[in-house]
């Protein structure tokens, strides 16, 4: 109750053996698996957990987490080959402090165990590879349209083969053009299926 435990308390019995599992229902597909775990990727790769992404380029999944008035403080991580979750919180809830976000307190200690993987097994961290029916494209980081030539921050995103693909994104200026009425509908046509836009 107050958060110690003796060898009395703890009852081997009670923990499960993973080995013994089984495993219900398949409830999604792997291809919709994989998106979600492309966003958690992209967590790090580019959002809250960032400073994550010194450990490793790739091969890192996770997601940060905080409660109202920063009662709680998390971090979800995992590779291909390891989970780990870290949580900051009081036994008897009350705010760990102002703007003590999972990323402020729980990344750093996630951080730093998979420093300590990385310093010794440096090959710890392989990239997660899609499955069959993926389509991985490239996208305007800002808009979510089809990259283009003049994208300047561009990022790979996973759709399923049932995914309605991004459209492409230009303006008149890229056509060459500012009046719509002087456009050629067959010649922008061309244009974009040529793969210029």
């Amino acid at each position: 109750k107050d958060g110690s435990c003796t060898a009395e308390c703890y009852d081997k019995d009670s923990v499960p053996d993973i080995r013994r599992q089984t495993y219900g229902e398949r409830i999604t597909s792997e291809g919709k698996a994989f998106q979600v775990l492309s966003m958690l990727e992209g967590a790090v790769q580019r959002g809250t957990a960032s400073r994550m992404r010194t450990v490793a380029p790739q091969g890192i999944a996770g997601k940060t987490g905080s409660t109202s008035d920063h009662k709680d403080a998390w971090f979800v991580g995992l590779t291909n080959d390891l989970l780990i979750v870290i949580y900051i919180g009081n036994d008897k809830p009350k705010s760990l402090g102002d703007n003590q976000y999972g990323s402020v307190l729980a990344l750093p200690v996630a951080k730093n165990f998979f420093e300590s993987v990385k310093a010794k097994n440096p090959n710890a961290f392989t990239p997660f590879i899609a499955p069959a029916g993926i389509v991985q494209v490239e996208v305007d980081y800002t808009s979510g349209s089809l990259a283009n030539k003049k994208t300047q921050r561009k990022i790979t995103e996973n759709f399923t083969k049932e995914d309605a693909l991004p459209k492409p994104s230009f303006t008149f200026e890229e056509i060459g053009s500012e009046d719509l009425n002087s456009v050629n509908i067959n010649d922008l046509e061309k244009k974009i299926t040529d793969g210029i836009y």
